[in-house]
């Protein structure tokens, strides 16, 4: 996985050049959404979509450990018919 990635953007890109949070979980969507609609390996790459879902996750855990990567969540949690800000 991180041999595939460092052909397609870069060697180290992921930790030289932290992503937005929401990259990332756009990334685990589109995954998820192919796995769903039954597909097991990405037609562009070969790898399992599970495996790109874990790599994200573990990518995002490393982000908020080490205080890097640009946190784009929304800070607002929706709370019965209230909308309240963290």
């Amino acid at each position: 996985m991180y041999t595939m990635g460092a052909h397609k953007h870069a060697p180290n890109g992921w930790i030289e050049k932290p992503m937005q949070y929401d990259e990332l979980f756009g990334r685990i969507f589109r995954h998820m959404e192919r796995i769903r609609c039954g597909e097991m390996f990405c037609k562009t790459d070969g790898q399992m979509h599970a495996a790109s879902i874990a790599w994200c996750g573990l990518t995002l855990c490393q982000y908020q450990l080490a205080g890097v990567g640009e946190d784009t969540r929304s800070l607002y949690l929706l709370k019965g018919m209230e909308i309240e800000r963290l």
